[in-house]
Protein backbone atom coordinates (compact mmCIF):
# COMPACT_ATOMS: atom_id res chain seq x y z
CA UNK A 1 0.00 0.00 0.00
CA UNK A 2 1.31 3.49 -0.73
CA UNK A 3 2.27 5.51 2.19
CA UNK A 4 0.75 9.27 1.92
CA UNK A 5 1.32 12.01 4.35
CA UNK A 6 -1.45 14.34 5.75
CA UNK A 7 -0.93 17.37 7.76
CA UNK A 8 -3.43 17.95 10.51
CA UNK A 9 -4.04 20.35 12.95
CA UNK A 10 -2.76 20.03 16.57
CA UNK A 11 -6.81 19.85 17.45
CA UNK A 12 -7.66 17.00 14.84
CA UNK A 13 -4.94 15.05 16.10
CA UNK A 14 -5.82 15.18 19.44
CA UNK A 15 -8.93 14.09 18.66
CA UNK A 16 -7.53 10.93 16.76
CA UNK A 17 -5.17 10.10 19.00
CA UNK A 18 -8.10 10.19 21.79
CA UNK A 19 -10.32 7.97 19.74
CA UNK A 20 -7.17 5.21 18.90
CA UNK A 21 -7.91 2.20 20.40
CA UNK A 22 -4.62 0.22 22.32
CA UNK A 23 -2.58 -1.46 19.62
CA UNK A 24 -4.46 0.34 16.58
CA UNK A 25 -2.89 2.59 14.46
CA UNK A 26 -3.58 6.12 13.50
CA UNK A 27 -4.48 4.57 10.03
CA UNK A 28 -6.18 2.40 11.65
CA UNK A 29 -8.43 4.99 13.34
CA UNK A 30 -9.03 6.93 10.82
CA UNK A 31 -10.60 4.30 8.96
CA UNK A 32 -12.68 3.33 11.88
CA UNK A 33 -13.79 6.75 12.16
CA UNK A 34 -14.33 7.91 8.65
CA UNK A 35 -16.17 4.05 7.93
CA UNK A 36 -13.88 3.46 5.26
CA UNK A 37 -11.34 0.28 4.71
CA UNK A 38 -13.20 -2.94 5.96
CA UNK A 39 -16.47 -3.61 3.87
CA UNK A 40 -19.40 -4.83 5.74
CA UNK A 41 -20.89 -6.82 2.53
CA UNK A 42 -17.74 -9.16 3.11
CA UNK A 43 -19.82 -10.69 6.19
CA UNK A 44 -19.80 -13.95 5.38
CA UNK A 45 -15.97 -14.27 4.86
CA UNK A 46 -14.89 -11.83 7.48
CA UNK A 47 -17.42 -10.72 10.31
CA UNK A 48 -19.45 -14.23 11.28
CA UNK A 49 -16.69 -16.87 9.42
CA UNK A 50 -16.68 -18.38 13.07
CA UNK A 51 -20.75 -18.92 13.44
CA UNK A 52 -22.02 -21.70 12.27
CA UNK A 53 -23.35 -21.47 8.56
CA UNK A 54 -26.93 -21.98 10.27
CA UNK A 55 -26.53 -18.86 12.20
CA UNK A 56 -24.45 -16.77 9.75
CA UNK A 57 -27.26 -17.22 7.26
CA UNK A 58 -29.90 -15.83 9.89
CA UNK A 59 -27.42 -13.11 10.35
CA UNK A 60 -27.22 -12.44 6.41
CA UNK A 61 -31.25 -12.38 6.62
CA UNK A 62 -31.52 -9.96 9.31
CA UNK A 63 -29.15 -8.03 7.59
CA UNK A 64 -30.75 -7.66 4.38
CA UNK A 65 -34.11 -7.13 5.89
CA UNK A 66 -33.03 -3.87 7.91
CA UNK A 67 -31.18 -2.60 4.43
CA UNK A 68 -34.58 -2.87 3.07
CA UNK A 69 -35.69 -0.76 5.54
CA UNK A 70 -33.05 2.13 4.03
CA UNK A 71 -31.61 3.87 2.98
CA UNK A 72 -28.78 3.54 5.48
CA UNK A 73 -25.08 4.33 5.54
CA UNK A 74 -23.58 1.21 6.74
CA UNK A 75 -20.36 1.00 9.22
CA UNK A 76 -17.96 -1.91 10.37
CA UNK A 77 -16.16 -2.12 13.47
CA UNK A 78 -14.65 -4.55 15.33
CA UNK A 79 -14.89 -4.20 19.41
CA UNK A 80 -11.09 -4.61 20.52
CA UNK A 81 -10.70 -6.37 23.79
CA UNK A 82 -10.99 -10.43 24.59
CA UNK A 83 -13.99 -11.10 23.25
CA UNK A 84 -14.95 -8.02 21.08
CA UNK A 85 -17.37 -8.57 19.24
CA UNK A 86 -18.00 -7.40 15.02
CA UNK A 87 -20.34 -4.35 14.91
CA UNK A 88 -22.31 -3.62 11.41
CA UNK A 89 -24.02 -0.22 12.14
CA UNK A 90 -26.80 0.97 10.29
CA UNK A 91 -26.58 4.94 10.37
CA UNK A 92 -29.46 7.63 8.99
CA UNK A 93 -27.39 8.51 5.68
CA UNK A 94 -28.19 12.22 6.83
CA UNK A 95 -27.24 12.59 10.56
CA UNK A 96 -24.97 10.08 10.87
CA UNK A 97 -26.34 8.84 13.90
CA UNK A 98 -26.93 4.70 14.02
CA UNK A 99 -30.31 4.06 14.19
CA UNK A 100 -29.95 0.19 14.77
CA UNK A 101 -26.88 -2.67 14.93
CA UNK A 102 -26.63 -6.40 14.55
CA UNK A 103 -23.19 -7.39 16.88
CA UNK A 104 -21.56 -10.64 16.31
CA UNK A 105 -19.73 -12.72 18.48
CA UNK A 106 -18.19 -16.31 19.31
CA UNK A 107 -21.94 -17.23 21.16
CA UNK A 108 -24.10 -15.72 18.77
CA UNK A 109 -25.49 -12.08 17.77
CA UNK A 110 -27.52 -9.18 18.68
CA UNK A 111 -29.83 -6.97 17.30
CA UNK A 112 -29.92 -3.67 18.37
CA UNK A 113 -32.05 -0.34 18.25
CA UNK A 114 -31.70 3.09 19.01
CA UNK A 115 -34.07 3.36 21.97
CA UNK A 116 -36.25 6.74 23.22
CA UNK A 117 -33.69 7.70 24.81
CA UNK A 118 -30.65 7.49 22.55
CA UNK A 119 -29.00 4.67 24.07
CA UNK A 120 -28.55 1.34 22.33
CA UNK A 121 -31.29 -1.69 23.54
CA UNK A 122 -31.60 -5.36 22.00
CA UNK A 123 -34.30 -6.08 20.11
CA UNK A 124 -36.07 -8.83 21.11
CA UNK A 125 -34.46 -10.91 24.26
CA UNK A 126 -30.95 -9.83 23.22
CA UNK A 127 -28.31 -12.45 22.15
CA UNK A 128 -29.66 -14.60 20.08
CA UNK A 129 -26.97 -18.22 20.62
CA UNK A 130 -25.44 -19.65 18.39
CA UNK A 131 -26.63 -22.83 19.81
CA UNK A 132 -30.29 -21.90 18.76
CA UNK A 133 -30.05 -23.26 15.14
CA UNK A 134 -33.38 -24.07 13.83
CA UNK A 135 -34.82 -23.08 17.04
CA UNK A 136 -34.93 -19.31 15.72
CA UNK A 137 -38.22 -17.68 14.35
CA UNK A 138 -36.65 -15.49 11.85
CA UNK A 139 -39.90 -13.92 10.46
CA UNK A 140 -40.86 -12.81 13.81
CA UNK A 141 -37.16 -11.38 14.94
CA UNK A 142 -37.29 -9.76 11.46
CA UNK A 143 -41.20 -8.43 12.00
CA UNK A 144 -39.38 -6.68 15.85
CA UNK A 145 -36.43 -5.46 13.66
CA UNK A 146 -38.37 -3.92 11.58
CA UNK A 147 -41.06 -2.22 14.52
CA UNK A 148 -37.54 -0.90 16.12
CA UNK A 149 -35.48 -0.04 13.27
CA UNK A 150 -38.57 2.27 12.13
CA UNK A 151 -39.46 3.59 15.61
CA UNK A 152 -35.55 4.77 15.99
CA UNK A 153 -36.26 5.93 12.59
CA UNK A 154 -39.15 8.11 13.89
CA UNK A 155 -37.39 9.97 16.87
CA UNK A 156 -33.85 9.83 15.77
CA UNK A 157 -33.64 10.11 11.58
CA UNK A 158 -33.49 13.59 9.81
Amino acid sequence: MDKKTAKLSSVTHEYVRNQQAPNETIDETLQRLLGIGSNPDDLTQTVAAYLSDETRADIEEVINHIEELGPFKKQYTSESGPGGDDVIRFMDPSSGIALGQVKMGENGYTIEYRNADGDMDAVDNGVVPESLGKNTDIEELKETTTEAIESARRRWGK
